[in-house]
């Protein structure tokens, strides 16, 4: 009967380095193909305002039929000229 021989794989500082920096790019991969893929949102026209409010600022919440909240927001409303502009 023959002896198996046990073989002892020898790696140094460098070949830890190589193989943990080959882990990060390939993380770093992953996470700008995701940055790549996100959707944007379409940019918004203009819309005619026929009685601008001037000011205002106010906190909204979205509710479902049972009255258990889903969302929550802010608006804010600013009249400058003949630019009304709202942030939500």
């Amino acid at each position: 009967m023959r002896s198996a021989k046990r073989k002892t794989l020898k790696l140094n500082k460098d070949d830890f380095a190589r193989a943990r920096f080959r882990g990060i790019g390939a993380a770093m991969q992953a996470v700008l193909l995701a940055c790549l893929l996100q959707p944007t949102a379409p940019a918004a026209e203009s819309v005619v305002v026929r009685y601008p409010e001037g000011v205002s600022h106010g906190f909204l919440v979205l509710r479902t039929l049972d009255g258990k909240p889903i969302a929550d927001g802010e608006s804010t409303q600013v009249a400058q000229g003949d630019r009304v502009t709202n942030v939500v």
